[in-house]
């Protein structure tokens, strides 16, 4: 019959590609799960902003600068740098590690999905049942 072409080492190794397959579907579902989150987002970075006022006579212009929290928000192109208060800090942070957090799983999606297809192709090569197979299974030459 046509079982002559999967071999004990060709099982074992479509056993572990199955497994495998399995393994990348979990994580695709832990990855999506990030993006079911209700919280929002915001695409920018929360830093300290270092600057002079220039009054000759300030502290500023002996070297101790005058810092105050910044936003850079939004796209690269249209970046927006904003004054945050301290109060709004936590609140600014939390937004911009889930927009993080929601990018990295998207970037890891992207990459589990190529695995998974590659895997999947793995698969459908080692199942292949090539025409040579069905002539010598058959009898006919």
């Amino acid at each position: 019959a046509l079982w002559g072409k999967v071999t004990m080492s060709s099982h074992g190794a479509s056993s572990r590609l199955r497994q495998r397959l399995r393994e990348q579907l979990q994580r695709l579902e832990s990855l999506a799960g990030v993006s079911l989150g209700r919280s929002g987002m915001l695409q920018g970075s929360l830093y300290v902003r270092r600057r002079k006022c220039g009054r000759p006579r300030c502290h500023c212009a002996h070297g101790r600068l005058h810092s105050s929290l910044a936003l850079a928000a939004g796209p690269a192109r249209n970046r927006q740098i904003v004054t945050v208060s301290r109060l709004e800090a936590e609140t600014i942070r939390s937004l911009t590690v889930g927009y993080r957090q929601f990018r990295e799983a998207r970037a890891g999606m992207a990459r589990t999905f190529r695995a998974l297809v590659r895997t999947f192709d793995e698969l459908g090569r080692l199942r292949s049942v090539g025409v040579q197979d069905l002539r010598r299974s058959n009898g006919i030459k």
